[in-house]
């Protein structure tokens, strides 16, 4: 049998999880209020998944575009090396979670 393939190219040494809920509608990256600074870390990715109790789509993306559209419970796993470049848009109310794999 063959040995399971790794989703990652290098194994993660810590990583850094958390959770923002918006107050207000949000349309922001994911840095200083909504998350733990990384910088100085090597970040190998990032997933985010939308609260299982949100009402509405959350979009992720860059500073373009928010081309993965969340709904409640779902998550998109972003092989990005730098955590600030992921852009976020959310209604009042709507939270995500986060997880970013550092190496």
């Amino acid at each position: 049998m063959a040995a399971p393939m790794s989703v990652l190219p290098v194994p993660w040494n810590r990583f850094i999880a958390g959770e923002y809920t918006a107050t207000s509608d949000f349309e922001g990256f994911l840095n200083g209020s909504t998350a733990v600074p990384v910088s100085g870390q090597h970040c190998e990715c990032v997933m985010v998944q939308a609260k299982h109790a949100n009402a509405g789509i959350v979009y992720v993306g860059n500073t373009s575009n928010q081309v993965w559209e969340l709904p409640p419970g779902s998550s998109v796993t972003l092989p990005v090396k730098d955590f600030y470049a992921i852009k976020v848009k959310i209604s009042a109310g709507d939270g995500i979670n986060y997880l970013v794999g550092i190496y």
